[in-house]
């Protein structure tokens, strides 16, 4: 009697187990989306992206460009990872908080809800284990990357125009994603009603970064990674 006792017990501790570890195999980490900046006299860039860090990485990943043309085209049917913005802006420091928030709302849009979405450029090399570095640190309302003017030691709830992730490789949670593309994308050039302190508009700086920063700071309550 005693000695079925124990077997009975040992089953059921098996089957414990096993659900644990079926359990465990269930839950998904979410999917990594970086959109990367592109520019047409960059290509070599771009090779040297995707027969190195892109190639080898479990990152998912697209070039951003401002508007099609023949050449840009041409590129993507060759490797289909190229998205057009549709861009109102070009150039060099012109627009990008626009571009920034229209590759938001395409990640809205297109990916799984729960995402963690990001943004690069065609001149960033990722480090190996920089996934797995950005999968810790998961959070629904994750900021995550390099920051700029910040203390070792301060933890930051509202950032900044200035103090703020650099734009060359940041990544947010699903949550911010959708709080930021809530409200209407705005540059001044074109109302004269848009301006930096207005918390019900995402004011373009002309800089990724420090545009995202500006609208995560209006939003608040976020999960900063240094």
């Amino acid at each position: 009697m005693k000695r079925m006792s124990i077997f009975f017990i040992f089953i059921q501790f098996l089957l414990v187990l096993f659900s644990l570890i079926f359990i465990r195999q269930k839950i998904k980490k979410p999917e990594i989306y970086i959109g990367i900046f592109a520019t047409l006299e960059n290509y070599d860039r771009r090779e040297a992206q995707r027969e190195t860090w892109l190639l080898s990485s479990r990152f998912k990943y697209k070039f951003l460009i401002d508007n099609w043309s023949p050449e840009w085209e041409e590129e993507n049917r060759k490797y289909g990872d190229i998205i057009s913005l549709n861009s109102s802006f070009t150039g060099y420091a012109t627009g990008f908080g626009e571009k920034l928030y229209r590759w938001f709302e395409y990640a809205g849009a297109n990916f799984p809800k729960g995402s963690l979405v990001g943004k690069s450029d065609d001149d960033f090399y990722a480090c190996s284990n920089l996934y797995d570095v950005v999968l810790e640190n998961e959070h629904p309302r994750m900021y995550f990357g390099w920051w700029h003017f910040l203390e070792e030691e301060k933890e930051v709830i509202k950032p900044s125009k200035k103090i703020r992730v650099d734009s060359q490789f940041v990544v947010i949670g699903w949550e911010l994603l959708t709080e930021v593309i809530q409200k209407p994308y705005c540059h001044p050039s074109v109302n004269g009603e848009c301006t930096l302190e207005n918390p019900e508009v995402r004011y373009d700086t002309n800089s990724g970064g420090s545009a995202l920063g500006t609208w995560l700071g209006h939003i608040g309550n976020i999960h900063s990674i240094k």
